[in-house]
């Protein structure tokens, strides 16, 4: 009687389950294809921060067969050798070797429940810290595909000052690849986006240029639009040598509360001017209830961890705006952009002492669990 019970329960649960709560499990040959990737390199030894932007392509069993990558300053680096490797729930692992002979440890990566988004850390042998943002290609776009409102939450390096920080705002494009925008630094200061013009070819490579309010413009190097055709991300250079990375989510769609309810994976550069010093956290257990109420915990290169708990709201926009505490009593304040999946939440925070972050949080799905002859279906700590 007790198992027809159990039974039951679980049938009902089935029934129930959010439609946004997919059953899946991950393999490492989810990464076999090619992959376009952008990446924000941290060496504390020169010290500099900046972009990198490449493709690798990955085969079957987690191996590079090629991987290059290209610096603002036009410098290519390749990967001789590495390979990459998933668990079940999508977590990412592995090591590759610079041609500088410097070896990359992968500490902790996240794919997406679409298999075609993947986000990680690493550090290497140099001392050298990396978060890198992959799409994996596929899918055939056309210039129309950008027209819409865009949220976007940029990284900028200033060359003239050393400065790094972030910027977040809008986009809008018209069917003619025109754009405009308006954007606010953490400071409250604002910049717009007078003029410009965004191209995107068949294969979803983004390029293009922005004419600032401050009489700067920005070239869009290269960028990508994933799969969705709702998510991008573009690395740009400006005339002074200003380097910038920047996260879109297109506008659309209806969301609820309860739409953020989950266990996300969490990745963020964030920037401390009072060191100075930029460098990544990573966090595999942030838990969000269906009222918004955030905890987690967040680990930096050194090891060094910190805790923290707070309230986040989302709009109907899927406009993320939360308030946090960390353990150190530091407490800020963060913006995001949920996107129409509603497994990547995207956006910024800064806190009382000034640290600045860029995020992306990845939600985990339940999975099916082989060793259950049943369709049970885990979340799993």
């Amino acid at each position: 009687m007790k198992k027809k019970i159990l039974s039951g329960l679980i049938a009902i649960f089935l029934v129930t389950l959010p439609v946004s709560t997919i059953a899946q499990s991950f393999s490492t040959s989810d990464f076999e294809g090619t992959w376009i990737g952008y990446d924000i390199s941290v060496n504390p030894a020169i010290p500099a921060v900046f972009w990198l932007r490449g493709t690798s392509i990955v085969d079957a069993s987690g191996n590079f067969i090629a991987a290059s990558y290209i610096a603002p300053d036009g410098t290519t680096i390749a990967a001789t050798a590495g390979s990459v490797a998933l668990d079940r729930k999508g977590v990412m692992s592995g090591s590759f070797t610079l041609e500088t002979g410097d070896t990359v440890t992968v500490v902790h990566g996240k794919l997406d429940q679409s298999k075609t988004n993947a986000t990680f850390v690493s550090v290497a042998t140099d001392g050298s810290m990396d978060i890198g943002y992959f799409f994996k290609s596929g899918g055939t776009f056309a210039a129309s595909d950008l027209e819409g409102t865009w949220y976007g939450y940029q990284m900028i390096i200033d060359a003239t000052t050393g400065a790094v920080f972030w910027v977040r705002g809008t986009y809008d494009v018209n069917a003619s690849g025109s754009v405009t925008g308006s954007f606010t630094g953490p400071d409250g200061s604002t910049v717009t986006v007078d003029s410009g013009i965004l191209s995107l070819d068949s294969d979803g490579i983004l390029s293009g240029n922005l004419a600032l309010s401050t009489g700067q413009s920005v070239t869009v190097v290269h960028g990508k639009i994933d799969q969705n055709k709702t998510r991008g991300v573009f690395v740009g250079i400006a005339p002074d040598g200003s380097m910038s990375l920047g996260h879109l989510v297109k506008a659309g769609g209806t969301f609820r509360q309860s739409d953020g309810a989950g266990k996300w994976y969490a990745y963020s550069l964030n920037i401390d001017p009072s060191i100075p010093a930029v460098y990544w956290v990573y966090g595999d257990d942030a838990r969000v209830d269906a009222s918004g109420n955030f905890t987690g915990s967040f680990t930096a290169p050194t090891g060094d961890t910190v805790g923290g708990t707070g309230v986040a709201s989302i709009d109907s926009n899927g406009v993320t705006t939360g308030t946090f505490v960390f353990d150190t009593g530091d407490t800020g304040v963060s913006h995001l952009k949920l996107d129409q999946g509603k497994t990547i939440n995207v956006g910024v925070s800064v806190t009382t002492s000034g640290i600045m972050g860029i995020w992306q949080y990845i939600k985990e799905s339940y999975f099916l669990n082989p060793g259950i002859p049943t369709l049970l279906l885990e979340d799993e700590d």
